[in-house]
Formats: C-alpha cells, sequence, structure tokens
C-alpha cells in the first residue's frame, strides 16, 4: 500500500480520499478545513507531504501567483514551500505543475508527473467536460440543442466529444480544425468540419459557440459577426480562447466555463484520477510498503 498525501483541490480530490482509501491506501490530507467531513482530520501541509510516498495536487496545481489551489481552504501553500517538504524519493502529481517545479523536484530526488500531459487522462477528462458544457448551453439557450447551429472551436479530445454528443442530440454541428486527420474524424459521425481560418464567416448564424482552442482565436473582428442571443462558452484554460474586452464592448454572453469535471462529475472525476494514479505508480515505481 501507498501512503498518499491529498493537498488542496475541490471536491475531485475529496472523492479520491474517499476511493483510495477503500482500497486499502493511507491518505494524509491538508488544506480542507473548510470541508465538514474532512477539517478534523486536516494536517500542517508540512506533515502530510512529509510522512507520505506520493503527493497529489489539484489539477491545476497552482495559481498564477505560485501557490496551491486550495478552494476548500485559505491556507496559502507555496510551490517552493511544497518542495522544502518532500521526501527524497517522492512522487508528486497534479495538474499544470510546470517545468521549473518538475526541475527543482528532481534536483531534490524526486519525481514529478504532470497528469495534463497525459493521453489516458485527457480522454477521459474530455467526456464529462463535454456532458457539462452541454447543461450550460441547455441552461443559456430559449431553443432545444436539436435543430440548433452549434459551432465547436477546436477539434482536439474535447472537441471531438462535444461534437458528437451535440450531433446525436440533433444539433447541426460545425467543428473547426487545423488538422486533416480531426477533419475526417469529426466528419465519419456526421458534424461538418472546416478550418480555423474561417471561422469570421462561421461564427454568423450560430445559435451557440463552444471553445476549446487555449489561445485567441475570436478576436474583436471575429466576434463583431457573433449574435448578441449567441452564448459563447470557452472551455479552454484562461485567459481562453475569447477576447473578454471585446466580449464584453460588444454586449456577448461569454462564459468562462472552467474544471467541469470536479464541478459537474466529481465522482466520475475522482475514479478517472484514481485509474491514471495507478497507471502512474506503476510506471514510476513509487515507494510502496
Amino acid at each position: 500500500m501507498v501512503t498518499f498525501a491529498v493537498v488542496g483541490g475541490d471536491v475531485r480530490q475529496l472523492k479520491l480520499v474517499q476511493l483510495l482509501r477503500q482500497e486499502g491506501h493511507k491518505v494524509n490530507i491538508a488544506a480542507f478545513e473548510k470541508d465538514p467531513d474532512f477539517n478534523k482530520e486536516c494536517m500542517d501541509f508540512k506533515n502530510a507531504v512529509g510522512l507520505s510516498d506520493c503527493v497529489l495536487l489539484p489539477i491545476p496545481a497552482f495559481t498564477a501567483e505560485g501557490y496551491v489551489v486550495t478552494q476548500c481552504s485559505d491556507e496559502r501553500i507555496s510551490s517552493n514551500a511544497l518542495l522544502k517538504s518532500l521526501n527524497p524519493g517522492s512522487l508528486v502529481i497534479g495538474g499544470r505543475l510546470g517545468e521549473e517545479f518538475e526541475s527543482k523536484a528532481a534536483e531534490l530526488g524526486c519525481c514529478a508527473s504532470d497528469i495534463l500531459n497525459r493521453e489516458d487522462f485527457s480522454i477521459a477528462n474530455a467526456v464529462p467536460t463535454a456532458e457539462a458544457a452541454i447543461q450550460i448551453a441547455m441552461q443559456q439557450l430559449p431553443i432545444t440543442i436539436a435543430g440548433s447551429k452549434c459551432l465547436v472551436a477546436g477539434g482536439g479530445r474535447i472537441g471531438k466529444q462535444l461534437a458528437m454528443r451535440l450531433h446525436l442530440l440533433g444539433a447541426d454541428v460545425t467543428v473547426t480544425v487545423r488538422k486533416a486527420s480531426d477533419a475526417a474524424f469529426c466528419e465519419s459521425f456526421g458534424a461538418k468540419a472546416e478550418y480555423t481560418a474561417r471561422l469570421e464567416t462561421l461564427v454568423q448564424g450560430s445559435d451557440i459557440i463552444f471553445n476549446t482552442v487555449p489561445e485567441l482565436v475570436f478576436d474583436e473582428q471575429i466576434l463583431a459577426g457573433v449574435d448578441k442571443t449567441c452564448p459563447c462558452i470557452d472551455l479552454a484554460s484562461m485567459p481562453g480562447g475569447f477576447d473578454d474586452e471585446a466580449a464584453e464592448k460588444l454586449g456577448l454572453v461569454l462564459i468562462h466555463a472552467l474544471s467541469l469535471p470536479g464541478k459537474a462529475a466529481p465522482v466520475t472525476s475522482a475514479l478517472n484520477l484514481k485509474k491514471v494514479i495507478g497507471r502512474i505508480l506503476a510506471e514510476t515505481a513509487a515507494p510502496c510498503h
């Protein structure tokens, strides 16, 4: 059995704690004192980390200022403080850890694994993201998904899963892609595929727009062609794919829908996390008792 430290995060991490304990692992937790079910057993993060073989961080792990994301705590844990608490040989798993953190962990004799760089996690994570995005769309639209004109920017993992489900619900779906292979995949299940360079034309007449591209693709010129009744849902990490100032100036409805798996399907997300963590442990031969 492995001794884990779960430091910070959201509901996903709390569900993960339960799943790991059901398998017989010892789990130390820190930065969850606001949660009524776990506040009494919260440890100082230095003790939690120091007594563990594997440290599980949130997804994403750190804020822009370099502190662990702690949605259930006011504690500010810097990445450097976390590193200083690690035991040599420890494994750290989290999302968007950054090259600097991974490099410093290696210097300490530890291994850092960024779960967002793994294909198996990304594919599993795309499903709850797509379902939650459709739920948001249903809440925003005065019409049904069936018969609506949907534009999905980006033909990656999330874009494909989202477009497929929208098509099955009866929507007229167009996906913007940059690769011919992505175009072929989307067309194989009945969606239309267009190249991203045509966005300015494609936004016109859309009932709803989803963005999955993690870079600015909807600038003011493109957004000028979006109808004010068309909600724009950004699924990409901040700063996202829309020009926020331009969207506000044009009076558009822009929704930044981040960390959807943890919000909409925390149990499924925790199960996916546990599976991938198990694979990482096997691949890195983490210390076991």
